[in-house]
């Protein structure tokens, strides 16, 4: 059994060398400043991407407000074409623009839960379970050893 592909700490070891276990027993919990670090600040990020979105929507809102409440009788009336006609191209333009910005920041906030969905899964695979049942031999950690990626932590010799 080996650590995931990042360096981690032992945060605790449930096993002894000759220790019998069932698949699925709790073997190891570890910890990784790297992977909590990461998912801090992504979540940290998809919490401002939101709030981006949000104050995007509203800005485009308040600006077509004021659009139609300077130009009133000109939206309402079909004297003044050319006026109307500008003022809606206007609007339309804001419109584009603004969900343009949308479409972008949405785009930028799925990329993020795809990266929250990775750091989430590297923090679950700091779980160390059972493979199968065995018994241990060549427990080569203990509580609070900081191990390199890649580490063989135990061996499990297979029922």
């Amino acid at each position: 059994m080996k650590v995931p592909l990042i360096e981690v700490k032992v945060v605790d070891s449930y096993v002894r060398t000759g220790e019998p276990v069932k698949q699925g027993d709790l073997l190891f919990s570890l910890e990784s400043p790297t992977v909590n670090k990461n998912l801090w600040l992504t979540l940290d990020e998809i919490s401002n991407t939101k709030k981006q979105i949000l104050a995007l929507q509203q800005e485009k809102k308040a600006l077509l407000r004021i659009l139609k409440n300077d130009h009133p009788k000109t939206l309402n009336s079909s004297l003044d074409t050319k006026m109307k006609s500008a003022i809606e191209n206007e609007m339309q333009d804001i419109r584009k623009s603004f969900n343009e910005k949308e479409q972008a920041l949405k785009y930028q906030l799925d990329d993020l839960r795809e990266d929250e969905k990775y750091w989430r899964s590297l923090k679950e695979s700091l779980i160390i379970l059972a493979p199968k049942d065995g018994k241990i031999s060549h427990l080569k950690v203990k509580k609070g050893d900081y191990l390199e990626a890649e580490t063989v932590i135990a061996q499990l010799i297979p029922k």
